[in-house]
């Protein structure tokens, strides 16, 4: 009985001891969590005061930027309205000035466009004239080769008479027939010399032909050029014309103007001379090269239409490519 008493004793004991073990670990238990928990607690906080203080330097360092790039803005709008020395006053001003400017822009299109059509144009009659003087030379071309042609079927006849009068010769003096032969040969002669003189007078025709015909076309060819040249000239003084400023500049315009048109009108006149009536002379006449280069009727050769170097009144004025100015 007391054993009982005893066992029931020790385990009332040992269940109030393990009791007592299990409350003493559930406070320390609840002890650590609450330090736990202020702990995260705190840290929560001092993270949420970090975020917040920074937020607030970020706002404020925003507002500083804006209020330091408001004033540059001002600063800078000050700055180039005083540059300007111009201001915008209303929005009909504004949509004038942008009306005038599209205005201006379309001219610079149109004007764009026009210069491009021009060229093209100038380009195509430039192509049109080459392509009629390489027509022209190659019908010279042909004519004198058909002359050659001629002048050779000629020549290889003559050889060939030639050849039968000698033949013809030998069978007479074979015969004895001598003062026949002789009398012969002296016609034969007469004739052979006569004819070598028609020949050679008609050489002489063609062949200045030809130098009229050459002289001619270079000396076309060069006004051509120089004329160009000369109203590729008068156009670049207008351009300069629309954007000069000061009266000195004009006046030095209007000058080169003038002695650009005289220039025109000189040529003009130095280029009356016609030479179908210069080959229809040399042909009658049947004169040499000589004589044919000295025709009159004042015709000059292309030589004499080269600028001159010297200025003056009758002088040519030597106009330089990519230039504006006449010296």
């Amino acid at each position: 009985m007391n054993n009982e008493l005893t066992r029931i004793a020790d385990a009332m004991i040992e269940e109030m001891e393990d009791r007592r073990r299990r409350d003493q670990l559930g406070d320390c238990w609840r002890a650590e969590q609450a330090v736990y928990r202020d702990r995260k607690r705190m840290a929560r906080e001092r993270h949420v005061a970090k975020i917040s203080k920074k937020m607030r330097q970020v706002q404020l360092e925003k507002k500083e930027n804006a209020d330091r790039r408001a004033q540059e803005h001002a600063f800078a709008c000050k700055q180039y309205y005083k540059w300007q020395d111009y201001h915008v006053r209303s929005m009909e001003d504004y949509r004038r000035q942008k009306e005038e400017c599209e205005r201006q822009r379309r001219e610079k299109i149109q004007e764009r466009w026009q210069r491009r059509e021009y060229s093209r144009r100038r380009q195509e009659g430039i192509a049109k004239e080459h392509e009629m003087r390489k027509q022209e030379l190659e019908s010279m071309l042909l004519e004198k080769n058909t002359a050659a042609q001629k002048r050779l079927q000629k020549i290889a006849k003559t050889r060939k008479m030639d050849r039968i009068r000698e033949i013809q010769k030998r069978a007479m003096l074979r015969e004895g027939q001598a003062e026949a032969v002789k009398k012969r040969e002296e016609r034969a002669a007469k004739h052979e010399k006569e004819l070598m003189e028609k020949i050679v007078k008609k050489e002489k025709v063609i062949m200045e032909r030809d130098r009229i015909k050459t002289d001619y076309m270079k000396r076309i060819n060069s006004q051509r050029k120089e004329e160009r040249n000369l109203k590729n000239m008068l156009k670049k003084l207008r351009e300069q014309a629309k954007y000069a400023k000061k009266p000195s500049q004009m006046r030095k315009i209007f000058e080169q103007v003038k002695l650009v048109r005289k220039r025109i009108e000189t040529n003009a006149l130095r280029s009356r001379a016609s030479w179908p009536t210069d080959l229809s002379r040399a042909r009658s006449r049947g004169m040499s090269s000589a004589g044919a280069s000295s025709l009159g009727s004042g015709r000059r050769s292309h030589q004499d239409f080269r600028p001159a170097r010297s200025g003056g009144e009758g002088g040519t004025q030597r106009i330089e490519k990519g230039s504006t100015f006449v010296t």
